[in-house]
């Protein structure tokens, strides 16, 4: 079960944000429907990821709506200590209040074992919200480290992680992250292996495991099982994700005249974050292999727009970086040189170098040498 971040129109047709728990997407999609909601957009994925129980189970509804529109702002903007601290605070008022009346009660009475009580009541939640801020900085900096491959400080951090949280999500996206690594470096039986140490916290999410192997055997340059592993995922979930990835998979190293025959089963709605122009790069770079340009242009430039709406957030480096450079070979031959050549910056060409398959690396040094290697 996890706790899942929502914003949605009620029937006066007004913003509501709020958090719901659910199993997967679908589910979380009919409890809100269930609740006469409409043009719900979920901003994280279910079926993939648990959450611990978080403080914000002692507030009321309306408190709940104020942390979910911070936390959506915070999804386009940079961590910042400010702001998750003012969060923590709001979140905690209801213990703080209480270890505080319990404390003062305490000395009051003299009664110092009541007024350490209250002491601890009162710190406890703020205490860990501060460790957990931690956790937070090490896991954004993480994925900054991943999406540039700057692989040393991902190891070092991912090996820290692993030790601040025992949250199963986390530990298992840091040994991803490593098993990648080792997978990229050609050991790839010792990347499976990592992944298998978690198969028991997998198998409890359909899909996922196949998820977490195809993105080995692409690290790998195994392309053809990094398709057939997403493949399964999605026939194992049946969750919209997990057919998005597929379709993703196909599109970039495998068979990507299938896309418009599954294109259209995908529920926008059941996506997270930042799904609509995930759809739209999957479609524009589907016509710029069909040749059809002007098509693919307007795809790309709409997945762009969509997508730099969360550049703040590292999420979504990798997948701006490959949309700006799908859009680059778009522009380019369409004879739009010097527009082609302003979409690849140094932070693209960084994680495309690092993270691009073989085919894309090729066409992108043909027409932007000496960049890409």
């Amino acid at each position: 079960m996890a706790r899942v971040l929502y914003s949605a129109k009620d029937g006066n047709n007004q913003n509501i944000e709020g958090f719901i728990d659910a199993l997967n997407n679908t589910e979380a999609i009919e409890l809100l429907k269930s609740q006469g909601l409409d043009q719900i957009k979920l901003h994280a994925d279910a079926s993939l990821f648990d959450q611990e129980t978080e403080s914000i189970s002692w507030l009321d509804q309306k408190k709940q709506s104020k942390i979910a529109r911070k936390q959506l702002q915070i999804q386009k903007t940079k961590l910042s200590f400010s702001g998750y601290f003012a969060d923590l605070l709001q979140s905690s008022l209801i213990p703080i209040a209480v270890g505080a009346g319990i404390t003062y009660w305490g000395y009051v009475e003299q009664s110092y074992i009541w007024a350490s009580i209250g002491t601890i009541t009162a710190f406890a939640l703020p205490f860990f919200g501060l460790w957990n801020y931690r956790v937070a900085r090490n896991f954004d900096t993480l994925v900054k480290s991943y999406a540039y491959g700057e692989w040393d400080e991902a190891i070092e951090l991912a090996t820290t992680l692993k030790k601040q949280s025992k949250m199963p999500n986390l530990q298992l996206y840091a040994d991803t992250i490593i098993a990648r690594y080792k997978a990229k470096e050609g050991d790839l039986n010792t990347a499976v292996k990592i992944l298998q140490s978690h198969k028991s916290y997998l198998d409890q999410k359909p899909g996922l495991y196949q998820s977490k192997l195809a993105s080995l055997y692409f690290s790998a340059g195994e392309y053809e099982k990094f398709c057939y592993h997403h493949k399964m995922a999605y026939e194992e979930s049946k969750q919209s994700p997990m057919l998005s990835d597929w379709m993703l998979a196909e599109v970039m190293v495998g068979d990507h005249t299938i896309v418009d025959q599954y294109i259209d089963q995908i529920a926008i709605e059941e996506l997270p974050q930042y799904g609509v122009p995930y759809i739209d790069f999957i479609k524009g770079y589907a016509r710029y292999k069909e040749g059809k340009l002007s098509e693919a242009k307007g795809y790309l430039e709409s997945a762009l727009e969509g997508f730099l709406e969360y550049q703040e957030n590292p999420a979504v480096w990798t997948i701006l970086a490959l949309n700006c450079a799908v859009y680059a070979l778009t522009l380019y031959d369409l004879s739009e040189t010097a527009e082609a050549k302003a979409q690849i910056n140094e932070g693209v060409e960084q994680i495309m170098t690092e993270h691009g398959d073989k085919k894309l690396l090729e066409e992108l040094r043909k027409r932007f040498a000496p960049r890409f290697g």
